[in-house]
């Protein structure tokens, strides 16, 4: 669990905010505690996450409204609609969309099938559980296009 404590001091030297600052960022997860902490912590470092339990639902906000997302950041077991195809289906709305896929390592064969079915990748994989830092660090590189 993330503290207040963690959150005063969010862009340092040490932890600098992500440069496109007030990018629209997609988040979806299941577990709406760990979804609600991303999303803290990603307005603290300038980007606007918005943040989804369910991917049908994000995909159909994908398609409707009329800004886009820069990135979308998605849980790889879902309901209804996993990670890899929330992807696949929001490239086909939005084909510029950069994407990050989280997933646990015992997930391993699992995302080893997803990815010989699907023809879409993501941009970025983090292993679940993963610090905060390391997921900021992910987006910031992909967004400035050192993947």
């Amino acid at each position: 669990m993330v503290s207040n404590h963690e959150f005063a001091d969010c862009c340092s030297e040490d932890s600098p905010c992500v440069t496109n600052s007030g990018s629209l960022v997609y988040i979806v997860d299941k577990d709406s505690m760990l979804g609600n902490v991303i999303e803290g912590y990603l307005s603290l470092k300038g980007l606007r996450p918005r943040f989804f339990t369910d991917s049908e639902t994000a995909l159909q906000t994908l398609k409707n409204d009329r800004e886009k997302p820069v990135m979308l950041l998605t849980n790889l077991l879902m309901m209804r609609v996993n990670g890899m195809e929330l992807i696949d289906r929001s490239k086909q709305v939005e084909p510029k969309l950069k994407t990050v896929l989280f997933t646990r390592n015992a997930d391993e064969e699992i995302l080893e099938e997803f990815r010989e079915h699907y023809s879409v990748k993501p941009d970025g994989i983090l292993r679940d559980p993963f610090l905060l830092e390391i997921l900021v660090a992910t987006v910031k590189s992909i967004l400035e296009g050192r993947e």
